[in-house]
């Protein structure tokens, strides 16, 4: 099963994993990031996750077709035992989140040395306005803005406000240009009743041209069935094949500001 979008998800399960390949889900995250997350957080009805980097062993040895991605704690003084022993668990791409200065990010890359690929995560105002450099220092293949941390470090009222600056659509412009997969934040279940709806959100999405989102933890709201899980996706195809049919950028911004 081939979808025109790239979907990850969130999971260290290997049953869920097994689940989310049958479902043809390209990538799943094991995210191991933890490191001052409760404190950016705080607050903000954020999931914070337990995961362990021993999951990306678990997850490989199914030898599924998805690529299992680990995200790892933001540069820190065990940030290059992290790094190996993400690679030698097999993971296929390491996330690099919380870029506050780009020598120790560059550090990272060097680190990892082309032992397994790269995503950095687009989530500070530095990294924002440090986009060039981080893009050409890298050569990568994906990338993804993180709207979590964003928006707080911003200074927005909530994370789906940055959508409407012409401002972040520049830096996403840049990034579609210089990068084959592009990612924006995450999104729900459009089955399920949310207050900002997840098609409308998906539409403003593709209108900036992002070719890959994260399925946030409230898409499996109501567990990892299969047929489910099968049915959103196919109606996140259906904007992706039309997404002016369902672009509604007032209705959009109602909803956004009702969250504040």
């Amino acid at each position: 099963m081939k979808w025109s979008l790239n979907y990850i998800a969130i999971t260290n399960s290997p049953e869920e994993a097994r689940i989310l390949d049958e479902c043809g889900i390209q990538q799943v995250m094991v995210d191991t990031e933890i490191l001052g997350k409760v404190d950016r957080q705080k607050g903000k009805q954020t999931i914070i996750s337990d995961h362990k980097i021993e999951d990306v062993t678990k997850l490989k040895e199914l030898q599924l077709n998805l690529e299992i991605i680990c995200r790892i704690n933001p540069f820190n003084e065990n940030i290059f035992n992290e790094i190996n022993q993400a690679v030698l668990a097999g993971a296929d791409f390491i996330m690099i989140p919380m870029i506050k200065n780009i020598e120790e990010y560059k550090l990272i890359v060097d680190h990892i040395d082309r032992r397994t690929k790269i995503i950095p995560l687009i989530e500070t105002t530095y990294s924002l306005f440090n986009l060039k450099e981080i893009i050409e220092y890298s050569n990568i293949k994906q990338i993804h803005f993180g709207l979590n941390d964003l928006f707080i470090d911003i200074g927005y009222k909530n994370l789906f406000e940055i959508l409407f600056s012409e401002f972040f659509s520049c830096f996403i412009n840049f990034a579609v240009n210089n990068v084959e997969i592009v990612g924006i934040g995450g999104i729900g279940n459009p089955k399920v009743p949310l207050k900002v709806d997840s098609l409308l959100l998906l539409s403003e999405f593709l209108n900036l041209k992002s070719s890959s989102i994260i399925l946030s933890r409230s898409f499996f709201k109501n567990g990892y069935d299969k047929q489910s899980i099968i049915e959103g996706l196919r109606m996140f195809e259906d904007v992706f094949k039309d997404s002016k049919k369902y672009r509604n950028l007032v209705l959009l911004k109602e909803q956004v500001q009702r969250l504040n």
